[in-house]
């Protein structure tokens, strides 16, 4: 199983810059992890103290508030990932379906798309789902494969004179069938399926409230992990800070 590290990233007395891994585990178990803490400053509080000492005594020259300081990256240094706290904890634990149904729901219709074009949306909420719309076939779908798994019929007729670009992006956006085509396909790489969940959940709080849940709180206690083997996580992490600090002083006291 692929797995990804969280790192914290400090500078030293020398003005270099280091990322110290602290934890590596699959996305599912790190996610997991990091949700039993509220923020960064909780996380790095409740990192081992022998972490803290190093960071505090060789990697705090930069001052930077603690949220520029974690980071998760997978273990072929590709990607750098949301730390996902307490707070998201039904970004967590919603299901793919539950996912890929509240985003179906959240389709525009074409003349709301005919709306946003016009720049006439007056509550600003239609303009937010388009924006999500165009996230997602940016990042997914325009220049890719899938182009042409999407069906543009219904799109070419009632708006025919649409770029091309903006055909698949409206036929994306204004079609159940062609979204879930695009969320099967995102939901075969964790990565894609978690960072669709969190871009709809930006959504959700924009046209709702940001303390308004995707799923109930009940199905989210129903579903958490309550046997995380967390004193094991913390010998590797022990494990990880030993190895880093026996090259960092081969570095600097040699």
């Amino acid at each position: 199983m692929k797995k990804y590290t969280l790192y914290y990233r400090g500078i030293n007395k020398y003005n270099h810059e280091h990322d110290l891994p602290i934890i590596s585990l699959d996305l599912k178990t790190m996610d997991e992890y990091t949700s039993n803490y509220s923020d960064f400053n909780d996380l790095y509080n409740c990192l081992p103290i022998e972490f803290k000492d190093f960071i505090d005594n060789e990697l705090s020259y930069n001052n930077d508030k603690k949220e520029n300081n974690f980071f998760i990256q997978d273990n072929n240094k590709n990607t750098i990932m949301d730390v996902i706290f307490n707070d998201n904890l039904d970004l967590l634990y919603i299901t793919k379906e539950e996912v890929d149904d509240m985003i179906v729901k959240s389709k525009l219709t074409i003349k709301e798309y005919e709306i946003v074009k016009f720049g006439i949306d007056k509550t600003g909420i239609i303009s937010k789902k388009y924006e999500f719309f165009k996230y997602l076939y940016e990042k997914y779908v325009k220049d890719k494969e899938i182009t042409c798994m999407i069906d543009c019929y219904d799109i070419e007729k009632a708006l025919p004179n649409l770029s091309s670009d903006d055909t698949i992006l409206a036929s994306l956006a204004t079609d159940k069938d062609n979204i879930k085509v695009l969320c099967k396909k995102l939901c075969q790489i964790d990565e894609n399926r978690r960072n669709l969940a969190l871009e709809f959940q930006k959504l959700f709080k924009n046209v709702n409230s940001k303390d308004k849940k995707m799923i109930e709180n009940e199905k989210i206690s129903s579903r958490k992990n309550k046997h995380l083997k967390i004193d094991e996580m913390k010998e590797e992490m022990l494990n990880n800070l030993s190895k880093f600090k026996k090259n960092y002083n081969k570095e600097y006291n040699s």
